[in-house]
């Protein structure tokens, strides 16, 4: 999967670098996630602007890393998304 992620201040900015995010890659995407609310990153920005589908289980994975970083006291917010995406 082509993913970076980076830091802007006390932000985690994770560039999402495909068009399509659905599986098999939908899981290294979520383990990269869990894994910087895990290391206690509480502001994780992610940026779609690349992206120009996701599948109905991204939009759930999408919201499960939302809950996950609500319950450690984060936020986690989209950045960037397509007009389709979006929808």
């Amino acid at each position: 999967m082509n993913l970076t992620t980076d830091r802007n201040q006390d932000v985690s900015v994770v560039r999402v670098n495909e068009a399509r995010l659905m599986y098999p890659i939908l899981s290294e995407f979520a383990s990269t996630i869990t894994g910087l609310i895990g290391a206690g990153e509480r502001m994780v920005l992610l940026k779609l602007s690349t992206l120009s589908y996701a599948a109905a289980p991204t939009v759930g994975c999408v919201m499960d890393l939302y809950r996950q970083a609500t319950a450690a006291g984060g936020v986690l917010k989209l950045a960037g998304d397509q007009k389709r995406v979006e929808t």
